[in-house]
This record gives structure tokens, C-alpha cells and sequence, in this order.
């Protein structure tokens, strides 16, 4: 199993736009990227942007290689409904169930995306609590799990490809792993790479309780020690902010940092990360100075 992770905070951008080739398909999970169009009350900075059209690059390319195509929810950072439109032309499309534990506002997105798709794509299945076969290779989806701690946010899908010799989850927007329903499905598939959304502590205080920062950082020994994990690889929500490491030392597991058990997807793909959004102040104070 081949793995590229193509877009992700630690990467410079909002995505966790990931590449998987076994030997019986090519798949490409959540093909979106995005930016806060606020942080800080500062918009993007020209870097950010030129990062942002790098990463689109990268998906597009890879989106023509790929046979099937994997959207987890109708947020802009994981599919985008106009850009890039055609690379959906001829592909297996498996979508967040379009009606069903969805809230309103990805409701209407889903339904202009599926007018747009339905013509283009060859096979569209809506794929919460499913699972399909491609010769060996195993493509196994959660039953919806809420978009972190707030429903009104809607539901996604945990995502576990399985070649037979890897297992590699992805969990999508769970905002770290604050209630049960994140990690039941960790928990029964056992992977070997996790791709996990770390919380949010960017947001505590306001829309992020210190309660479920605390659950989700004593879930990841849990996982480590109950699936056969290489690498758990925590990025997006997680590197907003520029302090991550500490909250995962004061949690008593900086040896997990040591080991490099525990990296972001800049370090998977054996780059520095590059948090452009959590440094959105510092990167235009330095273009007024």
C-alpha cells in the first residue's frame, strides 16, 4: 500500500486530501482544500494562497490517476462543488449520504454537488455503514459520526482501506475523539495507520470544551495499545495552533513525539510542517515590516 497525503494543516493548508494505491485501485479520499477566510482577523497571506494553489495541483493530478474518488462530508476543505469539477469524469464515487444524518446546510451542498456529478461519474453509492470489494482490497465505511462534539455540524465518515497486509484509517472531521462513537470504529478495524483529525484547541473556550480535549488525548494510548499501530498521523484541527506539542506533553505523551509513533503529515511525508494559518499574524507583520 502506497500512501500521499496530499493536503493537510501541517502542509499549509485546511485538507486532508490523501492518495491510497494498493494493487487493485487507486483512491482518492476527500479531493478539497480551503482556507480560513479569517484568523487572527487577517486574511489569508499571499503565501498561503500560493500554497493552497499548489495543493489543488497535486489533488487534480492525482484525482486523474485515481479510479475511485471518496468524499467524507460536503465541508469545503474535503470536496469543493465548482473547482476541479472534471475529475470526477468516469470515476467510482462513493459520497456521505446525501439525505440522511446530515444537517441542512451540507443537505443542499450535497444535492447541487450530486446535479453537477450525476451525469460525469460512472458509479456514484452513497457508502455510510458499508463496504465494498476491488479484487482484494477492502473499503470498509463507519456509520456516520458527528462532526466533532456539535452535531449541528453534521456527520462523517471514518474510512478504512485494507489490502491485506495494511490497514489505513482515515478518520475525517472527528475533531480528535471526544465520545465513544469516534473510536468504535478504530477499535474494530484495527488499523495500522491512522490518519486522525486532531481536536481543535484552537477553538477552546468557545466552541471546544477542555472535557473533550482531555477525552480525546487519553483515547490515542488507548488505540496505540489495542491496534497494531505504526504510525498515528494528527494533523488538521490540531495544527491551528502553534502550542499542539504541549497539550500532548502535559497529557503525558511526549513519548509517543520521542518514538515518532505519534507525527503530523508534514513528518509522514518527511517534510517540515509549515503551520501558514496558525502563523497567519506573525507572516503579515513581517510584510508591513
Amino acid at each position: 500500500m502506497k500512501i500521499k497525503i496530499l493536503g493537510a494543516d501541517s502542509l499549509g493548508v485546511r485538507s486532508m486530501a490523501t492518495y491510497i494505491e494498493t494493487k487493485d485501485a487507486r483512491i482518492l479520499i476527500d479531493p478539497g482544500a480551503n482556507l480560513a477566510p479569517k484568523r487572527f482577523g487577517l486574511p489569508p497571506h499571499p503565501l498561503e494562497v500560493d500554497r493552497l494553489n499548489g495543493v489543488w495541483r497535486e489533488i487534480r493530478n492525482y484525482a486523474m490517476r485515481a479510479d475511485i474518488l471518496i468524499i467524507s462530508h460536503y465541508h469545503l476543505d474535503h470536496y469543493h462543488p465548482e473547482r476541479e469539477i472534471e475529475i470526477y469524469e468516469g470515476k467510482v464515487v462513493f459520497l456521505k449520504h446525501p439525505t440522511l444524518n446530515i444537517n441542512t446546510n451540507q443537505m443542499q451542498r450535497a444535492n447541487i454537488f450530486l446535479s453537477k456529478i450525476r451525469e460525469m461519474a460512472d458509479i456514484i453509492e452513497f457508502a455510510d455503514d458499508r463496504e465494498f470489494f476491488f479484487n482484494e482490497t477492502r473499503i470498509l465505511f463507519s456509520k456516520p459520526v458527528p462532526h466533532g462534539i456539535n452535531k449541528n455540524l453534521g456527520y462523517v465518515l471514518e474510512i478504512l482501506i485494507d489490502d491485506g497486509e495494511k490497514r489505513f484509517l482515515f478518520t475525517s472531521d472527528t475533531q480528535g475523539l471526544p465520545t465513544k462513537e469516534h473510536i468504535e470504529f478504530i477499535l474494530r478495524t484495527k488499523p495500522n495507520i491512522i490518519f486522525l483529525d486532531g481536536p481543535p484547541t484552537y477553538l477552546l473556550g468557545s466552541r471546544y470544551e477542555e472535557k473533550h480535549l482531555k477525552s480525546s488525548l487519553e483515547r490515542l494510548p488507548e488505540i496505540i495499545s489495542k491496534c497494531p499501530i505504526e504510525k498515528l498521523i494528527i494533523d488538521h484541527h490540531f495544527l491551528r495552533d502553534l502550542n499542539w506539542t504541549q497539550y500532548l506533553i502535559k497529557n503525558n505523551l511526549h513519548r509517543y513525539l520521542l518514538e515518532k509513533k505519534i507525527i503530523t503529515a508534514a513528518e509522514f511525508l518527511n517534510k517540515e510542517p509549515d503551520l501558514l494559518e496558525a502563523r497567519r499574524k506573525e507572516l503579515w507583520h513581517r510584510e508591513q515590516h
